[in-house]
């Protein structure tokens, strides 16, 4: 019975996909995401879950279901499917990143060497923070005070990048953005 409500499910869910893409494509407003881009979005439950006030037993249970309910899904793919399915992946991520890029580069006015030196530094951002979460041997503390770590150098590098006036414009778009973010909040409560 429960494996019958869970293919329900996944197909409903997979229906529902493909609704909310084909909508979704139909709309040219950038900013409307699918159900699945929301989805996917929230790389932690904490993000899922906004609002929730969760405790740390409960995050580690709910990145533990995650984890298995993802691969559950995968184990219906073939092998061939899978690769389809990792590589679409990094395409998505690999286009979105350099969409911020580009609009980051526009945005500040970057040189070339700038925008080469702001690259390199992101990847090795991702690469470290991927590492960091990588590692079962840290707990969700060490892991939040890594992150930290990494985020504060990151900082460093990227303002050694930019001269006055560019930093002042990154400044304005971070106030804006966090502004942004807070009004947002706000509204959903």
């Amino acid at each position: 019975m429960k494996r019958l409500l869970v293919c329900f499910l996944f197909f409903a869910g997979l229906q529902l996909t493909s609704q909310a893409q084909k909508q979704s494509s139909k709309t040219s407003d950038k900013n409307s995401k699918t159900v699945t881009e929301k989805i996917e979005a929230s790389d932690t439950p904490q993000e899922f879950f906004k609002g929730v006030d969760l405790s740390s037993d409960q995050v580690v249970q709910l990145k533990a279901q995650q984890k298995a309910y993802k691969e559950q899904q995968l184990t219906i793919l073939t092998p061939e499917q899978r690769i389809q399915y990792e590589d679409l992946k990094k395409q998505k991520k690999a286009k979105r990143i350099a969409a911020e890029q580009a609009e980051m580069k526009k945005m500040l006015g970057l040189s070339e060497a700038q925008a080469k030196r702001w690259t390199t530094l992101h990847d090795n951002n991702m690469l470290a923070i991927q590492n960091i979460k990588d590692n079962e041997d840290y707990s969700i503390e060490d892991k939040k005070n890594k992150f930290k770590e990494v985020y504060e150098s990151t900082e460093e590098e990227r303002m050694s990048i930019l001269n006055a006036e560019q930093k002042k414009k990154l400044e304005a778009y971070e106030k804006e953005m966090k502004e942004k973010k807070a009004s947002k909040k706000n509204s959903s409560k």
